[in-house]
């Protein structure tokens, strides 16, 4: 059996320019605590040990400068690369820097339009949030337009907060067919910085799945995909910015394995092997 994860998500860095209160990554305090090689290092671990797929993610990772070269880097270990960003920052010359190296982006949509989006996409600067909508849809037309082989992937988070406005979300989608490929409903799930704010976001997960078919009902031949909470277990893996490798534990929850640049390779692979359903 492959003792190490078929898909690893890294975490560059915790930095971001959006605050949003559902957020299951990293707190946005942490220090990018390794360097490009640092990560070059980590990433031609995992390829060499029998991965072969790697998220970028964050945090927002288009913060980091180095980002093209690891992607370069990944590629060239032989992965596929999918980066998920929130597209802000994704204007077209960055669009050209990173997306040859890129086989999938993800790309957050959480309202159908900018102020129902905003109410789940919420920042520090006034009115990005809303902002965020708009963005998000020109990232969709510009990726297709640059790099019409790269899979493009819609990702919501159904909370409370939004619960009510996916199906409109869908209806937009629709329209946009030929800018996507598929589309993911996440749960919210009470992790990390969406821990303190699950009084605002909790939703059961009856409910979510309940939305989830009337999803699927209404749009029967899309290329659509709804995760419960209770589908993270064993299959989520990723090292912070920090390089503290993380998995999910039978309680759908974030349980810390250990920090990367001090566990030996069998350290790694018991802990690995303790949480990851292969």
């Amino acid at each position: 059996m492959n003792k190490f994860p078929k898909r690893i998500d890294v975490n560059p860095t915790a930095k971001c320019n959006l605050r949003c209160t559902f957020c299951w990554g990293p707190e946005h305090n942490i220090p990018d605590g390794i360097d490009t090689q640092g990560w070059e290092k980590i990433i031609g671990f995992f390829a060499a040990n029998g991965t072969k797929e790697i998220v970028f993610t964050g945090g927002e990772p288009l913060i980091r400068s180095d980002l093209a070269q690891l992607l370069h880097f990944a590629k060239e270990q032989g992965l596929r690369v999918t980066l998920s960003t929130n597209t802000i920052l994704l204007n077209e010359k960055r669009a050209m820097e990173l997306l040859p190296y890129v086989d999938e982006i993800g790309v957050p949509v959480d309202g159908s339009n900018p102020q129902k989006n905003g109410l789940m996409r919420t920042s520090l600067i006034p009115n990005l949030g809303d902002k965020h909508f708009l963005n998000a849809m020109e990232a969709l037309r510009l990726v297709r337009h640059l790099n019409p082989l790269i899979e493009i992937t819609i990702r919501t988070v159904v909370s409370k907060v939004n619960k009510d406005d996916i199906l409109a979300i869908g209806k937009l989608l629709n329209l946009q067919k030929e800018n996507w490929d598929r589309w993911k409903l996440y749960q919210f799930t009470p992790v990390s910085i969406g821990e303190k704010n699950q009084d605002l976001h909790n939703i059961s997960t009856s409910e979510f799945k309940k939305i989830g078919r009337q999803v699927l009902k209404t749009w029967p031949n899309s290329s659509i995909q709804i995760y419960a909470m209770d589908d993270r277990i064993g299959k989520y893996f990723f090292l912070g910015p920090e390089g503290n490798v993380f998995g999910v534990g039978k309680d759908g929850m974030y349980k810390k394995l250990g920090l990367f640049q001090e566990m030996s390779k069998n350290e790694l692979i018991k802990a690995i092997n303790s949480l990851i359903d292969h």
